[in-house]
This record gives C-alpha cells, structure tokens and sequence, in this order.
C-alpha cells in the first residue's frame, strides 16, 4: 500500500493523469482536509482514458496510470483516521499514504526526465485498472468504526489486485529497467499487504459485536 508524511500535501509538481475528456497536470494534490480527499475520490470515479493514450509508449501509460491508481488509494486511506475502529488499521493507512506518495513523485520525475514532451498516457484500458471505477467510496465515507473497517479491506483488496495487475504487465513491456524494478516492488508489497488485509479480516470479523 515509503516514508514521512507531510502534513501539507503532496508535492507540487506530482505528475499527470487524465481526467474525463482530456488531460489535467496534478499541481497541487488534496491537502490533509477531508473534503479535498472527498474530491478526489470522487474525480477517480469518472477517470477515462485519455485520447490516443493506448498508442503512446508503453512507459507512459505505466508511469500515468499508476500514478492514477496510487492517487485513488491515497483517497481512500486518507478516509481511516477519522473512521475506523482498529488502530493497527490507522497505522497501516499512514503509511500506505506515506508510501504512494513516495512512489507518485518517483513515477513523475520519471516521466519528466523521459516523456516530458508525451501527452497523458493513462489508460483505464490497462490491466488494473477497471477496479479504480468500482470503488464503494460513498459507502466508505458514510460507514464508521467496525464496519467502516471490514469495507475498507473489501474495497482496499481489489485496488491492491489492481496495482499488482498493472505491475505485472510492465515486468515484461516496460522498456526502461527502473520501471521492472519498480513494478516487482510494486508487486511484493501489495501481495504481503494483501495477505496481511485477509488475515485482519478474519480476526476483526470474529470479534464479539
């Protein structure tokens, strides 16, 4: 789901992801406040391709669609701390928030060093990234305590078969090794996350009511 949280935000200079019928560069992504996190939850539900995404290098539409993917999970676990019940939850939420930041700004200096010059390259079309518009984010933001915890593994658990999905196919089309690397990285912390989900699951459903 990498390092130190900063209070105001993202970066400003994150990257670009297509939105609807066109492109936006995500200057300034939501800072701390729920109500942007509630934005940007729901501008991940309406994300298409972007025009003529599918016939741009490969590494493009890796490095734009992932950062779009990772966006959506910034989203959704910005909803934990006000939410959920288990803090083991809230602390796997920090750092999922943590890490995806980290990997967002790598993904766009990437694309800056190599495809400045490229158009948006996010393809909902990509293996992945079909789960993105199936996330119950009003559901999540109406649900608390218990069964705001129970969701939030259902829902987490298809994004992270997303990403790995998604990651799997630049193992053998990405051109440029950093983004192999980076897409096996991708892959094991998702799987060992996705175990950890499962067994909590378990556990909390247990749990006397």
């Amino acid at each position: 789901m990498g390092p130190n949280l900063r209070p105001a935000g993202l970066s400003a200079t994150v990257g670009f992801i297509a939105l609807s019928a066109g492109s936006l560069l995500l200057s300034n992504l939501p800072s701390a406040r729920s109500d942007d996190k509630s934005a940007t939850a729901h501008a991940a539900h309406q994300l298409k391709s972007a025009p003529g995404a599918a016939d741009l290098p490969f590494d493009v539409q890796f490095i734009d669609s992932m950062a779009a993917h990772h966006q959506m999970g910034v989203a959704m676990a910005a909803l934990v701390p006000d939410r959920a019940r288990h803090a083991e939850l809230k602390e796997m939420a920090k750092k999922s928030i943590d890490d995806q930041r980290q990997e967002i700004q790598q993904l766009n200096k990437w694309r800056q060093q190599w495809y400045a010059d490229k158009s948006s390259g996010l393809n909902m079309e990509l293996p992945g990234m079909a789960a993105m518009k199936n996330m119950r984010m009003d559901k999540l933001k109406a649900a608390s305590g218990e069964p705001f915890d129970l969701l939030f593994i259902d829902e987490m658990l298809p994004h992270h078969q997303g990403a790995i999905d998604l990651s799997r196919q630049a193992l053998t089309k990405a051109d440029h090794a950093e983004l192999k690397k980076f897409a096996q990285k991708v892959i094991d912390a998702q799987e060992k996350e996705k175990e950890h989900l499962k067994h909590l699951k378990s556990q909390w459903s247990k749990e006397p009511k």
